[in-house]
């Protein structure tokens, strides 16, 4: 009579402490006093018993399968060690006895009469509570451990998990990090998109762990990740609190990059329903109800009369010249001072040094990859035409993905290198918008008009039929004001905040 022996342990301290050989070692002399030849010994090191995805337990049944005709029982050392799931043990033992093959546990008094499969079933039911005793004791610790701001996972991309248990859970991946923070920053601005941000971080290196490149379902779901401003949010657990370790991302820039993910900061497109006599219809909302204004003519009894107003609550009602002509005021007095505009010029052009020198790095890294896009496409042609060490689809595929990736390598060298610009004379138009925005806005056409609110004023504007609301302005306001009252303690136009980060 032939019997096969099924050995496993959990842990690498098992492996280390000889656990496996002393299996071998008891389930060797089992057999040896039952009159059972060991035909062959199978061993799952560090293995779970709560999965069944085990190489060698796997590779037990297909030779149990196999080999039936010539195997009599399959012994283990305890029945924990074949399974720590009742209905996975009675599934597994059915398996195994449809082979014609007994299960026998060296420590335990099973066979099959009726009190030694009662032993059996209660040994499995033990080894069951024990494992759902251990995964929810498990499940408190990690819970526990994430709810005090540590991080129990697998670090996600721009972290690394940290080895200390005093320090922070989670460090910043010298490599991956900072082009994560770029990232967020360069889609905070709203200039662009998505795609355009997922090419340039991708041109620049940034690949998951394994090296892959980001999809654009796996960049939207980092976008959204409140990890990156510090929060631990696992809403399986019910977990939301600190991270203990440092955000690569600013509260702030996170939550604007969650604002325009969500399409909740306007677009600045002039809207599709224009009309050429409210200028102001739709941007600016009712303080009362939220809804936007919209404008129309009322006739009076010798003439019409134009009126922004809202159509929900009806709260505000207001003439056009006057609604128009606290807007031009609002502009006045946000226009920054004109001594303040050097320090303005400065400041830009060192941030377009600094967006000049991510051009070049890019360029730089896409001539690199086309180089060596080339030089694999030359080798190809060589193993097809001159060797023939490739066949011809194996040669036309190769070729193929080739060209494609060459084409779009070149593509992403090529938009580095047309990053050219005047930025003097962008800098003096910017120079001459800002000193002078009511007046522009007055001379300005309607789409014109309708650009310039949707960039001064990202998130529109209340009015409750007297004064605006509080609201939020662009960036380059933003930080002239700042200066302003910073310097000179001048005070801020009333409901608005020119620190304020949206």
């Amino acid at each position: 009579m032939k019997a096969v022996i099924y050995c496993r342990v959990s842990t690498k301290g098992q492996v280390e402490n000889f656990s496996l050989a002393t299996q071998e070692k008891e389930c060797r002399l089992w057999c040896a006093r039952n009159g059972y030849a060991v035909d062959r010994i199978f061993i799952d090191a560090g293995e779970s018993a709560k999965t069944a995805n085990r190489p060698d337990f796997l590779r037990l049944l297909e030779y149990c399968r196999t080999n039936k005709k010539f195997l009599q029982v399959l012994v283990v050392h305890t029945l924990s060690r074949f399974s720590r799931n009742t209905q996975d043990h009675h599934a597994i033992r059915g398996l195994l006895l449809g082979f014609g093959i007994t299960l026998r546990s060296v420590t335990e008094p099973t066979d099959d009469s009726p009190e030694g499969r009662f032993i059996e079933d209660m040994v499995a039911g033990i080894a069951t509570y024990e494992n759902r005793s251990k995964s929810r004791r498990t499940r408190a610790a990690m819970t526990s451990a994430l709810e005090n701001g540590r991080w129990t996972f697998l670090a996600p991309i721009g972290y690394l998990n940290a080895r200390s248990r005093t320090g922070p859970s989670l460090l910043e991946d010298p490599e991956r990090g900072p082009l994560i923070k770029q990232a967020f920053e360069a889609f905070a601005t709203g200039c662009r998109t998505r795609p355009e941000v997922l090419k340039e971080t991708t041109a620049l290196g940034l690949r998951t762990a394994k090296g892959a490149r980001l999809s654009a379902q796996t960049f939207h779901t980092l976008l959204r990740n409140p990890i990156y401003a510090g929060q631990i949010v696992i809403p399986r657990l019910d977990v939301k609190s600190v991270g203990d370790f440092t955000p690569l991302v600013p509260r702030q820039v996170f939550e604007r990059v969650q604002a325009l993910l969500s399409a909740k900061v306007k677009a600045v497109l002039p809207h599709l329903r224009n009309h050429p006599d409210f200028p102001l219809r739709r941007f600016i909302g009712c303080a009362v109800c939220g809804t936007p204004l919209t404008g129309s003519w009322s006739r009076g009894r010798t003439t019409r009369y134009p009126y922004y107003h809202c159509r929900n609550c009806k709260e505000v009602r207001v003439r056009r010249e006057v609604l128009e002509s606290q807007f031009v005021q609002l502009l006045e007095r946000l226009q920054p001072n004109a001594s303040y505009m050097r320090l303005f010029h400065e400041v830009v052009l060192d941030v377009w040094k600094g967006r000049r020198s991510e051009a070049t790095k890019i360029a730089k890294v896409a001539t690199r990859l086309a180089e060596d896009l080339r030089r694999r496409l030359d080798r190809v042609e060589v193993a097809f035409t001159q060797t023939q060490s490739i066949d011809r689809m194996s040669y036309e595929r190769q070729r193929d993905k080739l060209r494609e990736d060459l084409a779009l390598v070149e593509m992403e060298s090529t938009e580095a290198k047309l990053d050219e610009l005047d930025i003097e004379g962008v800098l003096a138009f910017a120079e001459n918008v800002l000193t002078d925005t009511a007046g522009l806005w007055v001379a300005a056409s309607l789409n014109q008009k309708q650009c310039l609110q949707n960039v001064l004023f990202p998130e529109g504007l209340k009015f409750d039929g007297k004064e605006f609301g509080t609201a939020a302005t662009c960036l380059a306001f933003k930080q002239l004001k700042q200066l302003e009252v910073t310097e000179n303690r001048v005070a801020s136009p009333p409901g608005f905040e020119p620190g304020f980060q949206p």
